[in-house]
């Protein structure tokens, strides 16, 4: 986003709403949202979502096309405290296409739509970010003999490994887009070193206002910057239980992390199982690399 909002002549203080669907019906707040407040997660869009879950009213909220719509009729509470919610990120699934089509000259007069957004923002992805990183196998869907990690059980370590697999109307943005280690980790040292990814004047943004970033500080002078994903569904198994075969619901989960250490060292980890009580993906790197530099 940081990358499309200079070449439009943007910054992350303009507004969101002139680059909405016009036919969506804006709430109260979009009109002073801004893409900082996205990439801040300082919307207030969590906050009326536990708003609206309170009152069994959230049932239309997802990060389809259809549940973005509806995030943005709810509207929002821009400069809230920072609440992380997925929409923040999946909301940038709809801006990238309508602002890429402004000078896109294979995209004028057209539409983008519930049916084609997601085809044009991976396009956009693949031409600016991922090709220049020397990445190439990236989807949402197993195709061309490229195969997704699989998420295990690690009790029941007898099933198979369960894949998350989605359309191209719900990749990207928030989640699902599929990238192995080695890509991750290729991509964030591109992003960190390769002008043509992200200027110098962007990189800086994002680490003085976390700008999809974490942060842990480690001391007076320096910063660990880090962002997890995890992905969490369920898989039905047939099993024998009680001396009959019966319909098992099992949990599958995958989770990541990408962080910026200093000493110029990158890193990135996926884990295909569920995480040990108390520790996640990112909590595994920090332990690592205060291990290795500390002790």
């Amino acid at each position: 986003m940081l990358q499309l909002l200079e070449a439009s002549s943007l910054t992350v203080d303009d507004l969101v709403e002139p680059w909405l669907p016009s036919d969506w019906f804006k709430g109260a707040g979009i009109e002073s949202l801004t893409f900082r407040h996205l990439l801040t997660h300082t919307s207030g869009f969590n906050q009326i979502f536990v708003i609206l879950a309170a009152f069994d009213a959230a049932d239309p909220w997802n990060n389809s096309w259809d549940g973005l719509e509806f995030v943005v009729n709810a509207g929002a509470i821009p400069d809230s405290e920072n609440s992380y919610k997925n929409a923040n990120f999946a909301l940038m699934r709809v801006l990238i296409p309508m602002l890429w089509k402004e000078f896109n000259p294979a995209l004028m007069g057209i539409d983008i739509t519930a049916e084609n957004y997601g085809e044009i923002y991976l396009a956009y992805l693949y031409e600016n970010l991922f090709h220049p990183a020397g990445i190439y196998n990236v989807s949402c869907e197993e195709s061309n003999g490229y195969q997704f990690a699989r998420a295990y059980h690690t009790i029941y370590t007898e099933l198979s490994g369960a894949v998350f697999d989605v359309g191209l109307q719900d990749c990207g943005g928030h989640g699902n887009l599929k990238l192995s280690a080695v890509e991750i980790n290729r991509y964030l040292v591109h992003a960190l070193y390769n002008d043509a990814v992200l200027s110098p004047a962007n990189r800086q943004l994002m680490d003085d206002f976390g700008l999809g970033w974490v942060y842990w500080s480690i001391d007076d002078s320096d910063d660990i910057f880090y962002h997890p994903g995890d992905l969490y569904s369920s898989f039905d198994v047939l099993m024998m239980a009680e001396m009959e075969y019966q319909l098992m619901e099992f949990s599958k989960e995958i989770h990541t992390c990408t962080m910026k250490m200093p000493y110029q060292l990158e890193a990135a980890l996926i884990i295909n199982s569920n995480v040990s009580s108390g520790k996640s993906a990112c909590g595994i790197l920090k332990e690592a690399f205060q291990g290795a530099v500390f002790q």
